[in-house]
């Protein structure tokens, strides 16, 4: 039993010293033992930080076909989409797993940036929104998303007739200006 969690310990602290082939033997003979979707999700971030984006996410891929609600798998495979400049993949996934958790404002946050990139501005409107709505009571909120939500509004605006009295104006000078308490 505790064999184990020394394992999967020792692998955890080999890929943080930066042993990621060490690492990656560890996780693979779990893996061999034991089919522990933990592992296979430990051996996918070492896979991401060696760049072998296939393997990987063939072990994303087998972890959310055993269990859909596993977001960080959801996450990382979104992170490799992006990478891979697959932003509609990873917009899907992020959907997915916002259904799930949808009070995760990093998460949010990174669904608006997809949605934007996609220039789907409807969707990213309202992903943005809701993070800036979550970050009143989460620990990861930083001003830089603020910025990021109230630059997506002035570029949205920036083809407007009338700047003036356009709302996305007035919500990104808000935005701003609930940033400075």
């Amino acid at each position: 039993r505790y064999v184990v969690r020394c394992l999967k310990t020792k692998a955890w602290l080999l890929s943080k010293i930066g042993e990621l082939d060490q690492a990656k033997d560890v996780y693979e003979s779990i893996i061999k033992s034991n089919n522990f979707i933990w592992a296979e999700y430990g051996l996918a971030q070492i896979m991401v930080k060696q760049e072998d984006y296939s393997r990987a996410e063939t072990l994303l891929n087998s972890i959310i076909t055993k269990d859909p609600d596993q977001l960080e798998a959801k996450d990382l495979l979104a992170e490799i989409f992006k990478k891979q400049k697959n932003i509609s993949g990873a917009q899907s996934l992020l959907k997915d797993a916002i259904k799930l958790s949808p009070n995760s404002l990093l998460r949010q946050k990174e669904l608006g940036d997809l949605c934007a990139i996609n220039n789907e501005q409807g969707d990213a409107l309202l992903a943005y929104r809701k993070m800036h709505k979550l970050s009143d009571q989460s620990i990861y909120a930083k001003p830089e998303q603020t910025y990021a939500f109230a630059n997506f509004l002035a570029v949205k605006a920036k083809d407007s007739d009338d700047k003036t009295t356009n709302p996305d104006i007035k919500e990104a000078f808000d935005l701003l200006e609930s940033t400075k308490k």
